[in-house]
């Protein structure tokens, strides 16, 4: 076999491969290793892209006209985080929030502090939280008075430290899971907003696939017992491209906070080519977003989000 031959069935192996899995994602709610393979629509792209060079030079008809292909589903799906969502009218937020995974092993307790510090967030929200991390911001409790501490040495530990008095706390289990999720009430322009903190598990066997499916079903059956104004926030451990994240966004009537601000991927953060956006906050349709950006890398393997927002009238 000469490289003419061994080059073309390495563009055609490389192509087919790609063009399945991108095609593979749109199955994710019905098998584990198909929501997997669709947090990868960046990096599907990136490839794409690179091959227009060998594909172009091979001069082959098919393989040029399936490599666009590939290009325009992965972009499609991308490019609809870019589509920029109704600006507010007012340039100063009504609120501001901070949420960091911090990993239930990470030991830069400063890291995290000082990350808290230099945004001065009104609401941080923290997940993985651990007995020793919650020892070292207790210092906090001067800025952030309105408080909810739910330390745990598993990785399902969580926080919430307030500026703004919290009208009403709940704790909630879901998925019939000893994971904690806090719910918790503010008022903003003397407007009542719901906030969810949770933290699914993550879908690495077809149990945990099941359990975090049905804690996104759960979420959205208490939706309707909400708030209008409502905000869903943390490591939900999918990315939006994935169909149950879609479903989700579509049954709970809630936007990603994201639009309009690109992909702003956030794990890991010890392998930028393969980093995907598993950190969110979602919003109901009276909230706007002024800013959101990602944070600097205090120790973990998520990068934390911050966000000012808008409540519209």
């Amino acid at each position: 076999m000469n490289f003419k031959k061994i080059y073309y069935w390495f563009l055609v192996i490389v192509i087919s491969i790609l063009l399945t899995l991108s095609l593979l994602g749109y199955l994710g709610e019905y098998f584990l290793l198909f929501d997997l393979v669709v947090h990868f629509r960046f990096q599907y792209l990136l490839i794409s892209f690179v091959l227009i060079f060998f594909t172009s030079y091979y001069k082959n008809f098919i393989l040029i006209l399936l490599n666009l292909f590939l290009i325009f589903i992965n972009f499609w799906e991308i490019s609809q985080l870019q589509k920029p969502p109704p600006r507010p009218f007012q340039s100063r937020p009504d609120f501001t929030v901070l949420h960091i995974n911090v990993l239930n092993i990470n030991q830069s307790y400063n890291l995290i502090e000082e990350e808290i510090q230099q945004y001065q967030a009104d609401l941080v929200f923290l997940q993985e939280f651990s007995p020793d991390l919650e020892k070292h911001l207790k210092p906090l409790k001067k800025e952030y008075p309105y408080q909810k501490l739910l330390p745990k040495t598993n990785p399902f530990g969580i926080a919430i430290y307030s500026k703004i008095p919290l009208d009403s706390v709940a704790i909630l289990h879901f998925a019939a899971s000893s994971r904690p999720s806090i719910l918790v009430q503010i008022k903003i322009k003397n407007k009542k907003i719901d906030i969810l903190s949770t933290h699914p598990p993550p879908p690495i066997s077809f149990s945990l696939f099941a359990e975090r499916n049905q804690q996104f079903q759960e979420i959205t059956k208490i939706r309707s017992q909400l708030e209008d104004n409502f905000i869903l926030i943390g490591d939900l451990n999918s990315t939006s491209f994935s169909p149950i994240f879609k479903n989700l966004l579509r049954q709970t009537g809630l936007r990603d906070s994201r639009q309009g601000f690109g992909l702003q991927n956030t794990y890991p953060t010890q392998n930028h080519l393969l980093r995907i956006s598993i950190d969110h906050c979602l919003i109901s349709h009276k909230i706007s977003v002024l800013k959101r950006e990602i944070g600097r890398n205090v120790g973990s393997n998520h990068l934390p989000i911050y966000l000012e927002l808008v409540l519209r009238d």
